[in-house]
């Protein structure tokens, strides 16, 4: 059965696939594990559970990235992970509850924040919203956004220390990527969806940043890394 994946359009001129990188790594996943989808537009407002991405499978409306992944593993009886053992399957989880709860908010915060990362947010997104009232709606967007970034705990912090906060997570990923090709060994597995999809949503795009060049700079397993995922599965792209 083929999965309708519902997130926003690919951005032109961004060296990404999506904006989100949630969207990213979902996709990622259906790419690495061959299940057949296609997209669909995402509207917040229709998602199970308020965000995007989600999926309309099997006649069901289902959300969060996570647990659209368990579904589909369970469905087509799928284990990316069968090579790794117990400790390994922990490091690879303790590594994505990392990124996903903990980076992402620093990326985000940065990301809406800063002037011109902002800017390139919001041409994006003006694109998309209705015209005329479009931008009306993408302030109330962007104020309950922060405001939500700001209750997590991430935007309590200053710039600063927000990018110090990121920087020290990024530079555990590249000590531990070392020179391994992929994140957890010679195979992929599922926390690289995971990995991918974020690196390459703080390193390929299209504005400069202090993060960006820092990975670039500082971290040169990142990009060889990235390049490796993106011929597998976003040659396309």
């Amino acid at each position: 059965m083929t999965v309708v994946l519902h997130q926003p359009p690919r951005p032109q001129g961004w060296d990404v696939p999506n904006m989100s990188p949630f969207c990213i790594k979902l996709e990622t996943y259906l790419r690495m594990t061959k299940i057949p989808y296609v997209l669909g537009k995402g509207n917040p407002m229709k998602a199970p559970k308020g965000k995007i991405p989600y999926i309309e499978y099997k006649g069901e409306l289902i959300g969060d990235s996570g647990l659209i992944i368990e579904v589909l593993n369970r469905d087509y009886k799928i284990d990316l992970d069968s090579d790794l053992s117990d400790t390994e399957r922990s490091i690879a989880h303790a590594f994505r509850s990392l990124i996903e709860e903990a980076t992402y908010f620093r990326g985000a915060y940065l990301r809406w924040s800063e002037a011109e990362s902002w800017s390139f947010v919001k041409g994006l997104l003006l694109k998309i919203l209705p015209p005329v009232i479009g931008a009306l709606i993408l302030k109330k967007i962007r104020k309950n956004f922060m405001a939500g970034i700001k209750a997590q705990g991430t935007g309590r912090h200053s710039l600063d220390d927000v990018k110090k906060m990121m920087k020290h997570d990024l530079k555990a990923i590249s000590v531990f990527l070392a020179d391994k090709k992929f994140f957890m060994g010679e195979k992929v597995t599922l926390v690289d969806a995971t990995v991918y999809s974020f690196l390459i949503s703080f390193s390929r795009i299209p504005w400069q940043s202090d993060i960006k060049k820092f990975i670039n700079s500082e971290l040169p397993n990142i990009g060889p890394y990235c390049d490796r995922m993106k011929a597998l599965y976003w040659a396309d792209v």
